[in-house]
């Protein structure tokens, strides 16, 4: 509902912030909530952020705790979109710790995304592996890839995203 979805969006603002201890916060009302009312979609949603936000925090056990919940979530939901999440979080925290294996969780989030039309996951995995592949690799040669990714951002209408 939208109590969930606000909550949500609360969390990511948090995190954009870099205020992770209020973003878990408010990913875990998002969670509670949409729990409470079975709505998956938001659930799934608030799970990623906890994932992600862990990730980013250092807490790769935790992490990975999420990442286990939103496996079962996602399996029982059966959503192609959520299948998409499911992918991208494996591959963000995967990148987080550095593993190679977060390139192959990352494509396969932007392939089971445009699968489904589901351009904001799709935008997001991708970012992370353009990020990923200059921070690893060579920078120059992964240059010219940020020209779509910006592109695809500003037809979404989502500037803070190309600021990420």
């Amino acid at each position: 509902g939208a109590a969930g979805y606000a909550y949500e969006a609360l969390a990511n603002a948090a995190s954009f912030r870099g205020d992770l201890a209020a973003a878990g916060l408010y990913a875990r009302r998002a969670a509670e909530i949409a729990a409470a009312a079975g709505d998956v979609e938001v659930e799934l949603l608030a799970l990623v952020d906890l994932a992600c936000d862990a990730a980013y925090g250092g807490d790769h056990a935790a992490a990975a705790r999420y990442e286990a919940e939103i496996v079962a979530r996602q399996a029982a939901a059966g959503s192609r979109t959520g299948q998409a999440w499911r992918d991208y979080v494996r591959g963000e925290i995967r990148a987080e710790r550095g593993d190679p294996q977060a390139t192959q969780y990352l494509a396969d989030a932007v392939r089971a995304a445009e699968e489904v039309d589901s351009g904001f996951v799709a935008g997001v995995a991708r970012h992370t592996l353009l990020t990923s592949a200059a921070r690893d690799g060579d920078p120059v040669a992964a240059l010219p890839a940020f020209g779509p990714l910006l592109d695809h951002w500003h037809g979404f209408g989502a500037v803070r995203m190309q600021e990420r």
